[in-house]
């Protein structure tokens, strides 16, 4: 397979699944028809002033490529810098700057570690505010009860007044 042009056919797509990673193996270009081409091959690529949209895409893409090893693009947001390093493993420069791997594990646990403290400041935070609604319903339950055993006893006096200014009536 490595000189000249080969027509391989099959009369089903997986029957070509095999001889597709021998040639992959072997570092040779193939493709199906009207498919998009497999590249594996590519070890660096220039992207800058290309408009990738959307960019998680793009960036998903290009991690297919496992040889990819230098990737310049332009990169508007710290977390695009964050997701094309979590999703392009073998990556090793990014815009020409190397990448430093341990350093952004230990940023990971570091913020990892912070990210805890925030989450359980935040879950304490949900509890307090859970708690002071809570005393808030009860209050206004309390409140309402108090009002409404008010406006009986009033009702009642007024009844207890009304029965007694009848009282004199004589039928």
């Amino acid at each position: 397979f490595t000189k000249g042009k080969w027509l391989v056919l099959a009369t089903a797509n997986y029957m070509l699944s095999d001889i597709g990673d021998v040639l992959d193996e072997k570092g040779l270009y193939w493709q199906r028809r009207k498919a998009t081409p497999r590249v594996k091959n590519i070890y660096e690529i220039n992207l800058i002033d290309n408009d990738l949209n959307p960019f998680e895409a793009a960036v998903l893409e290009l991690a297919t490529m496992p040889k990819l090893n230098s990737l310049h693009l332009n990169l508007h947001e710290e977390t695009q810098v964050d997701f094309v390093i979590r999703n392009l493993p073998n990556l090793k420069f990014l815009n020409g700057e190397e990448i430093d791997r341990e350093e952004l594990q230990n940023e990971s646990s570091h913020n990892s570690d912070n990210q805890i403290d925030l989450e359980q400041a935040s879950k304490k935070q949900s509890f307090d505010k859970i708690n002071e609604v809570e005393e808030e319903n009860e209050s206004e339950h309390k409140s309402n009860h108090e009002e409404k055993k008010l406006q009986r006893q009033s009702m009642s006096e007024k009844a207890s007044s009304f029965s007694n200014s009848n009282s004199g009536i004589i039928e």
